[in-house]
C-alpha cells in the first residue's frame, strides 16, 4: 500500500478503539472515523515499529497506514485488515 491508494474500511474504525460515542468531537475517544464500507485515501505510510504508539519490535515489518476517510474528512492510523485496497 502506498500514499494515494484508495481504500475501503472492512469494519467500523473508532478513535482509541473505544465504543462509538455520538457526542465525541473529531479525533476524541469514541469518534467514528469510518463505518464499514466507507472509502478513503492513504495519506501516509511507515513501518509500524517506527510509530511511537506501537513501538514493539514484532511489528517492524508491518506497515502503519494513515487514511483520510471521505465521509468524516478525518485521518487515522489503521492497522492491517482494517482497510482493503480498491480495484
Amino acid at each position: 500500500m502506498k500514499v494515494g491508494t484508495r481504500v475501503r474500511a472492512t469494519r467500523q474504525i473508532v478513535e482509541d478503539d473505544q465504543a462509538p460515542d455520538p457526542k465525541a468531537a473529531p479525533c476524541m475517544p469514541g469518534w467514528v472515523h469510518a463505518k464499514e464500507g466507507d472509502e478513503g485515501q492513504v495519506s501516509f505510510v511507515e513501518p509500524l515499529g517506527n510509530v511511537s504508539a506501537y513501538p514493539d519490535e514484532e511489528n517492524q515489518n508491518t506497515l502503519a497506514v494513515t487514511v483520510v476517510f471521505d465521509q468524516t474528512k478525518t485521518a487515522t492510523l489503521v492497522l492491517e485488515g482494517e482497510v482493503v485496497e480498491l480495484d
